[in-house]
Parts: structure tokens; sequence; C-alpha cells
């Protein structure tokens, strides 16, 4: 089983939270750790029965996927003290398939 690890950017001048996780193919299984170098991390896994735990946070150990299917998820960062993204809201954050242990891309 492959440990992806997926970076969380804050751009300050458009405001938003993006991710690197588009392309990537997750097989059931496999783990999963968010990090970001503005800050700490919180995400929220969608379907959240799909994983291990329905939340991450920074510090957290990587979550397993456990379900095939499409997921989303909704991250955020603290930077300097103040949280852009989840949990105030749920605009940031990208679309995923789980599958049944294919081909898969690693990072």
């Amino acid at each position: 089983m492959a440990l992806h690890t997926i970076m969380l950017t804050y751009d300050p001048v458009i405001g938003r939270v993006t991710s690197d996780a588009k392309g990537r193919t997750i097989a059931k299984g496999d783990t999963m750790e968010f990090v970001s170098n503005a800050g700490s991390v919180r995400v929220l896994m969608i379907p959240e029965a799909n994983f291990s735990v329905a939340e991450f946070r920074s510090g957290d150990s990587p979550l397993t996927a456990n379900t095939i299917g499409p997921f989303k998820f909704c991250c955020g960062v603290t930077s300097q003290g103040v949280v852009i993204g989840y949990p105030l809201h749920r605009d940031f954050g990208d679309d995923g398939e789980v599958s049944d242990g294919g081909s898969r891309t690693p990072k």
C-alpha cells in the first residue's frame, strides 16, 4: 500500500488553499497525509465513512482509504494564527477516486 503526501498551498493573493492531489490514483488500503508550508492543516474527508477517520489534522497519523469510489476533501490551513478554509467553510479542496488497487501514482 502506498503513502500519498498531499501538499496544501495557501495563496494570499487570491485567498485560496489548493492541493497537488489532482490526477493521483488512490487505491483501497493506501494511506494519505496532508501537509502545508503555510502552517497547520485540517481536512475533512467526504464521504466520511470511506476513510479510517473523517478528519485529518497536522500531526495525525495518515488516514486509510477503506472503500472504493469517488471522494472529496475540504481543506484549510492556519497561517500566522488565521484559519483559511475548512472548518470555516468547505469551499477549498479537491475530488478524487479510490480504485481497487490497479496502477497507481504515489507521491
